[in-house]
């Protein structure tokens, strides 16, 4: 009796040990879930973001035109090439007035997040920006040129939420520099608008440049969610232990 009672346990034994890896590697399989709960974040949400189609092709810009699609641009202390590709955004398409006068242009494009709608308005959606920019800088300038990157936050009829902006930048001559934004979309945004500013101080012409803009949004868990996830595996932990 004494040893069929002992298979018995270790058979007991065996299969409690069994069930409760089985729980383990399925709690653990829901927490690296990335639909569950490790977050991603999205491809590139912005249309031609580096000017590679040569043209404009989904951005918008203020009139007169004066932002284009550029593959070189000669500049007092240099030639601009793009960061990256054969072509890159360029406000110098034309005259943008006489010196000392402060004129700035746009170039925009809008993204339509009305599909995040709950996960926004749950304070679940997490968004980020970022482009690289180029300004003149010459030391006989004063002032010379700036670019800014702003991320307005638009509610279903396009009013303004909030907004985040890199301020006006200035980088060293014939230098990209990255700039970037981040944070999580507020109450109420369904689309955000994505905007490139080139600000002139000097000279007739807005010699700022861009390239490689990027817009990426991430759905982060549910706290609760998280929670019982990870009770759960402890939960299932203790009970191993004891065994």
């Amino acid at each position: 009796m004494r040893v069929g009672c002992a298979v018995n346990n270790e058979q007991f034994l065996k299969e409690r040990v069994m069930k409760n890896s089985l729980i383990i590697c399925a709690l653990i399989g829901l927490l690296f879930s990335p639909t569950i709960a490790v977050a991603a974040w999205t491809g590139n949400l912005l249309v031609n973001p580096g000017a590679e189609t040569g043209t404009l092709d989904g951005w918008i810009t203020d009139a007169p035109a004066v932002v284009i699609a550029c593959q070189s641009q000669n500049e007092t202390l240099g030639v601009v090439y793009p960061h990256s590709g054969d072509w890159f955004f360029t406000m110098c398409g034309a005259a943008a007035g006489p010196s000392g006068i402060t004129v700035s242009h746009i170039l925009y494009q809008d993204v339509d997040l009305s599909s995040y709608a709950s996960d926004t308005d749950a304070g679940l959606l997490l968004v980020k920006a970022s482009m690289y920019l180029q300004t003149e800088d010459v030391p006989s300038f004063t002032g010379a040129d700036y670019g800014q990157l702003t991320v307005y936050f638009l509610d279903e009829v396009g009013g303004e939420i909030d907004s985040l902006s890199t301020g006006l930048v200035q980088s060293p001559n014939l230098t990209w520099i990255e700039e970037t934004l981040d944070g999580t979309a507020p109450v109420g945004t369904r689309s955000i608008r994505f905007e490139l500013l080139g600000e002139k101080y000097e000279t007739k012409f807005i010699n700022a440049f861009f390239d490689d803009a990027n817009f990426q949004v991430m759905v982060v868990p549910e706290p609760a969610t998280l929670c019982l996830l990870m009770a759960g595996a402890a939960i299932a932990l203790r009970s191993r232990r004891r065994m």
